[in-house]
């Protein structure tokens, strides 16, 4: 568990998705990191999903004390 009370998980393999995030990289450093809402979800993109309010205080703790230690 993170610092922040997120539980941590590590993917074996390159996890591959469509952002662009490393274009950005290209110019200047960084780090991409995802904030899941569990496994018990209706896919995103679809009316059935429902945004999980409570991740944001916790995700945002997270990247503001990323930021502090950057």
């Amino acid at each position: 568990r993170l610092e922040c009370g997120l539980p941590e998980a590590r993917w074996d393999e390159p996890f591959r998705s469509s952002e662009d995030f490393g274009c950005y990289t290209k110019l200047t450093s960084g780090a991409l990191f995802y904030i899941g809402c569990g496994t018990r979800h209706a896919k995103l993109h679809t009316r059935e999903y429902d945004f999980n309010d409570e991740i944001i205080e916790p995700a945002v703790d997270m990247m503001f004390r990323l930021a502090q230690d950057a």
